[in-house]
């Protein structure tokens, strides 16, 4: 695994932008405790599960200056504490491909949604709001 941040100071544009590569044994590559593991670390780092974009092994997520350096405070607190990092479920409803849907949501697998980011599904998704850029491709088909 490899973990960076990178600080994007430009004249109208400041974040800090994390990168994550996970890079799995060939022997695990596909397995449910690779996705669970990954998850983990993902939410440990950043909680919101809707906030990571993903290409390949790859999971990027871009934050306000100096929103990491307060995150890896929590952290360290919640470790000497012994306690887990709690994942915070996304806050929109989004569209994606209904393939296995039913069997994601149960085992808690992400999927991509139709505008872009993975995330989990839930069972009750219709208390939230839905995803504008979502609806707008949905229209669009």
């Amino acid at each position: 695994m490899s973990f960076s941040v990178e600080a994007m100071r430009e004249d109208d544009y400041r974040a800090d932008e994390i990168t994550v590569e996970i890079t799995p044994e060939p022997r695990f590559a596909a397995s449910d405790l690779l996705w669970q593991l990954t998850i983990r670390i993902l939410i440990s780092i950043d909680p919101p599960e809707q906030g990571w974009d993903r290409y390949g092994d790859i999971y990027s997520n871009i934050a306000d200056p100096g929103a990491w350096a307060k995150r890896r405070e929590a952290l360290a607190t919640l470790v000497a504490a012994g306690d887990l990092a709690l994942s915070e479920p996304g806050s929109m409803s989004h569209y994606t491909h209904r393939e296995h849907l039913a069997g994601k949501t149960i085992n808690g697998e992400a999927v991509r949604a139709l505008c872009g980011p993975f995330f989990v599904p839930r069972q009750y998704h219709h208390s939230l709001p839905l995803c504008p850029k979502c609806a707008e491709r949905y229209a669009a088909l």
